[in-house]
């Protein structure tokens, strides 16, 4: 608890925040644009439900929550780097383990809140759109997106904070994005459920199917509970690893 504390006070005037509401701003106009064109030019024939909204806000969570995590795991792990306070922490006997759960705690709060502010802006923006609300659905969708955090913002904190070069986690967010998004129609979701910047748009409990240039409808993701399973234990795997890497790095 006394890590934990110490990360909240490092916080108070950190610039992350503004750099978190821009990304959450952006993300919440581009899904919001999105999903209201969607909405609007659903083809003839396809239900409007809840789970369309879903699934058209997705693929842009599924580019952006990659690089949200790594910009957070980057400013966290910047306060110890730009003053030193990493060194000074372990030479005072602080534990290893307790700083990195700390920061990867705060990290994983941090970006649920642009997760939050999604699904409550998709869910708005449907119900405006007269499309009757699904609590269940949604709920699956919040709980889901929350956990596919956790893998990625592990990974993306141990290299924050072994690597000074910043720019190198913030790449790998960028490329995992990019790469989550666009093999996420390609690749089965058995190969994607073990790829953790799959994540974010794995766990959509809907999918959009495509014909000839055009939507022709959403479909329920099957067995959506076993990846979310795979997906929570892929996380604690993750953690782990990160936790283990980090505690035997010696530092300079």
């Amino acid at each position: 608890m006394k890590a934990l504390g110490l990360e909240i006070s490092k916080l108070k005037r950190s610039r992350l925040w503004l750099t978190l509401l821009l990304a959450t701003g952006l993300e919440l106009v581009w899904a919001t644009a999105v999903t209201v064109i969607s909405l609007a030019k659903a083809p003839t024939g396809v239900a409007v439900t809840t789970g369309y909204a879903i699934a058209s806000a997705t693929p842009v969570h599924g580019l952006l929550a990659p690089i949200i995590s790594a910009v957070v795991a980057s400013r966290l792990a910047s306060t110890e780097h730009d003053s030193t306070m990493l060194s000074q922490l372990l030479a005072d006997g602080q534990s290893r383990t307790a700083l990195f759960l700390a920061k990867l705690t705060m990290a994983l709060a941090i970006c649920s809140i642009p997760v939050i502010a999604l699904v409550s802006t998709t869910t708005l923006v449907a119900t405006a759109s007269g499309v009757p609300t699904d609590l269940g659905m949604t709920a699956t969708w919040l709980g889901g997106l929350l956990v596919a955090n956790i893998a990625m913002t592990a990974i993306h904190l141990v290299l924050a904070l072994l690597v000074h070069r910043q720019a190198l986690t913030l790449t790998v967010g960028a490329l995992g994005g990019l790469f989550g998004t666009f093999t996420n129609i390609l690749v089965p979701s058995s190969v994607a459920a073990v790829v953790p910047w799959q994540y974010p748009a794995l766990l959509s409990p809907v999918r959009l199917l495509f014909g000839k240039a055009t939507t022709t409808g959403v479909v329920p993701l099957n067995h959506l509970g076993t990846y979310i399973a795979i997906v929570i234990v892929m996380g604690m795997a993750a953690t782990a690893l990160a936790q283990a890497v980090f505690n035997r790095q010696i530092t300079r």
